[in-house]
């Protein structure tokens, strides 16, 4: 992958369902070193008492956003080879996130009769 290319997993692309652990291996890219700035200065948009309805819609959620430093703090490491990762490597990142399915999910939230 180019330095500075945002990849993230293509749910479209046919290879299947977006899960939670193609999720991972998309924030996985990154060093948290690079990624962790960004993902904070974005949080400032979407968080506080000033929270704008249209942030939410149209770029990112809080739980979204938590979900990403979570995963990189957790499961990435210093030996990546990318670079910094511009607000919209982010945005992208999130919306591999907004799209993970996790099998089971639905029913599990279903109350059985």
């Amino acid at each position: 992958m180019d330095e500075g290319h945002i990849g993230v997993h293509d749910p479209d692309a046919g290879l299947g369902e977006h899960t939670y652990q193609d999720f991972i291996q998309d924030v996985r890219r990154y060093r948290p070193r690079d990624l962790l700035p960004p993902l904070a200065n974005l949080s400032l948009d979407v968080s506080g008492p000033s929270l704008d309805m249209e942030i939410l819609r149209t770029r990112a959620t809080p739980w979204g956003l938590a979900a990403i430093a979570r995963e990189s703090l957790l499961r990435s490491n210093e030996h990546r080879r990318n670079a910094l990762v511009p607000v919209e490597g982010v945005l992208a990142l999130h919306a591999s996130f907004a799209n993970c399915r996790v099998p089971g999910l639905m029913e599990a939230l279903i109350p059985r009769k």
